[in-house]
């Protein structure tokens, strides 16, 4: 009688076990939580029938990667520069100023106005509009209206992810001037702070034609501490680009080009001649 029993109670602790499997089959896992091979997009909204990309700052809060992102930041204990952006002066002394459009090379001048830098005196005409009219300006396609209207959303009335969403549209139209916002914008202390979205635009900016930007982002080749701060910079650069050139094909139907910066050649012929020294 005892071995009947003992076989009846492990007869049914098997039927237990096998019911537990098929209700976890059934009903599968958490469907709220984006697996790290899932497509972002499939997460994406519907509004009448048709399927809409969320934000940009939408997609990365889903990927698990970035839950870990502030935290690794803080685990490095790193110094950044205080501007990594050599076309802002708002972190330079008088010394360090920009030189104005006079004092730079045709070349340089000519990429700066394809690549969405303000000439001498527009700079002042963007800044001085009202809300409502660099909103108008911004929502008309101008690219540098769009990089000063998310600059005020993001810094000045603290609406930050509307302000990155219009920095992020701004460089989508190839916006170094845009992409150099970004950058400052996440080596800021405060909410936007994160070293490793530094490093991720920064590196947009270098494959969008800037190659000047190791100059200026002086951490962009060190070496990271990790195996997993090199895989999310690069997954972070990549989910950026993609955005870009996501956003650059539904407005114009054409892929986002790079547009290299001037003084490479020179760059190299000085290596040629002189090696590093």
């Amino acid at each position: 009688m005892t071995d009947k029993r003992v076989l009846a109670l492990l007869f049914v602790a098997v039927l237990v076990a096998v019911a537990v499997v098929l209700v976890i089959g059934l009903t599968g896992p958490d469907e709220s939580i984006v697996s790290p091979t899932e497509d972002v997009d499939s997460a994406a909204d519907t509004t009448n029938g048709k399927v809409q990309s969320p934000p940009l700052s939408a997609r990365i809060s889903k990927l698990p990667q970035a839950r870990s992102i502030q935290s690794i930041a803080r685990g490095r204990e790193e110094e950044l520069p205080s501007s990594y952006n050599s076309h802002d002066t708002r972190a330079k002394g008088p010394s360090e100023a920009v030189p104005d459009d006079d004092e730079k090379p045709e070349s340089i001048k000519e990429w700066e106005a394809e690549t969405h830098y303000p000439k001498n005196g527009e700079f002042g005409f963007y800044t001085s509009r009202s809300d409502d009219q660099l909103r108008q300006l911004a929502e008309g396609g101008d690219p540098i209206a769009q990089k000063e209207w998310g600059s005020r959303l993001a810094l000045g009335k603290e609406r930050i992810e509307e302000g990155v969403d219009w920095l992020i549209e701004a460089a989508s139209h190839g916006s170094q001037y845009a992409l150099g916002e970004l950058i400052v914008l996440h080596q800021l202390d405060g909410p936007t702070r994160d070293p490793m979205a530094v490093k991720a635009w920064a590196q947009v900016s270098y494959m969008l034609g800037n190659w000047q930007i190791a100059f200026t982002v002086p951490t962009l080749y060190d070496e990271p501490g990790s195996l997993e701060d090199r895989a999310l910079v690069g997954a972070l650069s990549a989910v950026f680009y993609e955005e870009l050139n996501r956003r650059h094909l539904e407005r114009t139907g054409e892929p986002l080009s790079p547009l290299l910066r001037p003084g490479y050649r020179e760059m190299l012929d000085h290596y040629f001649l002189y090696g590093t020294d």
